[in-house]
């Protein structure tokens, strides 16, 4: 039994560190994709060079990889083809959607909102899967819910309709994203994916700039600087780390503690934009910690996660 409890938290311990690192180097996506719109480009062609980016990058570090071949699993290379586009475009609906809304109503409106996303997860699991809720789970999402809320404090008039709509659909895709990956990550390794999931991004995304006559170059050095940020620390690094992170890790679990991005955009906020950080807000950093610490604890989805990778 003993030995069952050290085998359980070596790896739970493992997820937790690697999702926790993927949520705060996440953290600046939010910063870089405004500071990159604010000189004008468009939503789609700023996700163009992001994924581009990052592809690139991956691509590096995987020819210099020593274990760099393409391991597949045995099932029919049909259903690893439509398993892989549904995450393509799970991914790009959550990363699009939130740009779009935070057009509507600020990037700290659409954060929170966007930060919803592991109730849907729960819900998906509860749908989908023999988890059921227990008290660790429902007291994690409910601190973390307070927590979002309390970061945020939205001016009056600035709930539009339209940006609300837009951050749940990005909610609801990062959701089936990531509850899928926890399926992914058993076709092939988190690095490969990685890269076939930013390279679809990458012409999804030109499509789009394309169509809509919105494509174009970045035309200043600080520009590319941002592109660069966010294609590499906020997009290849981080997507790597949660994917290897859901092998250890229920899909639910790391919803929840890739809530500490939210409080990396708070903080670095106010390093670099000198924003200020209120008495609430610090309660409310306190508050989504304590969720993931309860979600830390839960005993009952660390052993089914044991019993599934047996």
């Amino acid at each position: 039994m003993m030995q069952h409890f050290s085998r359980v938290n070596a790896t739970t311990l493992k997820g937790t560190c690697l999702v926790t690192l993927s949520a705060i180097t996440y953290g600046g996506i939010g910063y870089f994709g405004t500071e990159i719109m604010r000189t004008g480009m468009s939503v789609q062609t700023m996700l163009f060079w992001r994924f581009s980016l990052a592809s690139i990058w991956i691509l590096l570090f995987l020819s210099l990889s020593k274990n760099n071949t393409i391991r597949l699993t045995t099932k029919p290379l049909s259903s690893v083809i439509i398993t892989f586009m549904l995450a393509i475009i799970a991914y790009s609906g959550s990363s699009a959607f939130y740009f779009l809304a935070s057009e509507e109503v600020g990037t700290g409106v659409a954060m929170v909102i966007f930060f919803f996303y592991p109730i849907f997860i729960a819900l998906f699991a509860f749908c989908f899967s023999s988890w059921r809720f227990n008290r660790y789970a429902f007291s994690a999402l409910v601190a973390v819910t307070v927590g979002l809320l309390l970061l945020e404090h939205p001016q009056q008039g600035v709930f539009k309709l339209l940006g609300i709509i837009l951050a749940l659909i990005a909610a609801l895709s990062y959701a089936i994203y990531v509850f899928m990956g926890k399926y992914t990550v058993q076709l092939m390794d988190a690095k490969w994916q990685t890269f076939f999931i930013c390279l679809g991004n990458v012409i999804l995304f030109f499509v789009v700039a394309m169509l809509t006559h919105s494509f174009q170059f970045p035309q200043t050095l600080s520009t590319w600087f941002n592109i660069f940020a966010i294609g590499i620390v906020g997009t290849a690094i981080p997507m790597q780390l949660l994917l290897e992170g859901l092998k250890w890790l229920s899909p639910l679990k790391a919803g929840i503690l890739s809530v500490f991005e939210p409080i990396v955009t708070l903080i670095l906020g106010f390093l670099l934009l000198h924003e200020s950080i209120s008495l609430t807000q610090m309660i409310g950093i306190l508050v989504i910690l304590l969720g993931a610490m309860l979600i830390h604890f839960d005993r009952v989805m660390i052993t089914e996660l044991v019993e599934e990778n047996k």
